[in-house]
């Protein structure tokens, strides 16, 4: 028999010190005022708790946006008692009020039901030894072959692991590495076809065509189409 000491997080001001819950609810009896209770301060230490613990306590997160919501909105209408909402703030402004009503009534059920039932204490059973030996009894008329045949089954009912085929990666010439190549295959005078300097490849084609063109641009080499069709020299300048 184990005793559980709940641990809350407590907030401590100059006019108060205690649980948030408490601090809600004295505000809410007006046993506080709420103008003395700086929101910045309650967040800001809530954050450096949450940041001194080893695990995220999602609970008390929760528990914290809950009482700081209804702060802010206590707040809020404290401070500005005159400012006039639109219909759609109005209707948010009453749904986190019913939001956080409902929240309320089911923390306060939820106590209710630990204080019933378990109260401050949490029992805990003793641990189940198992002293019995655990070994295989075969079914009446059970034999190697029958055993034998149901795992062949088995076997045949797996699906089988379909092999996938291996990508291949081509290797792309850059446009630079092909200019470069066509200037030390091309001697001063010496004139070649295009379809001479580019492989099948389709990739090849291409980058070997844009290099001769950014050669040509360059002024490095020249292009020559005796008619319509023909086959491009080039030659180099």
């Amino acid at each position: 028999m184990t005793t559980i000491q709940e641990q809350q997080y407590v907030f401590k001001t100059e006019q108060f010190e205690g649980p948030l819950e408490v601090l809600l609810r004295l505000v809410e009896e007006q046993k506080l005022s709420i103008a003395a209770v700086s929101l910045a301060k309650v967040a800001d230490e809530f954050l450096a708790y949450i940041r001194a613990q080893k695990e995220f306590p999602l609970t008390e997160v929760a528990d914290f946006l809950d009482v700081a919501a209804t702060l802010i909105l206590i707040k809020s209408k404290t401070l500005l008692p005159s400012l006039e909402l639109t219909e759609e703030e109005k209707e948010s402004v009453g749904e986190l009020e019913r939001r956080l009503a409902l929240h309320a009534q089911f923390r306060h059920l939820g106590e209710e039901v630990i204080a019933k039932h378990y109260g401050k204490r949490v029992l805990f059973t003793r641990g189940f030894s198992l002293t019995a030996q655990v070994g295989f009894v075969p079914p009446e008329g059970m034999t190697v072959a029958k055993l034998s045949a149901a795992i062949s089954e088995l076997v045949r009912m797996l699906p089988f692991a379909k092999a996938l085929p291996k990508a291949v990666v081509e290797r792309v010439v850059s446009l630079e590495e092909k200019m470069s190549e066509l200037e030390q295959r091309f001697a001063a005078g010496l004139k070649m076809s295009l379809t001479d300097v580019t492989s099948q490849n389709k990739s090849d084609i291409i980058v070997g065509f844009l290099a001769v063109l950014e050669l040509v641009k360059q002024g490095l080499f020249a292009v020559e189409q005796q008619k319509t069709f023909h086959s491009i020299h080039i030659s180099r300048l």
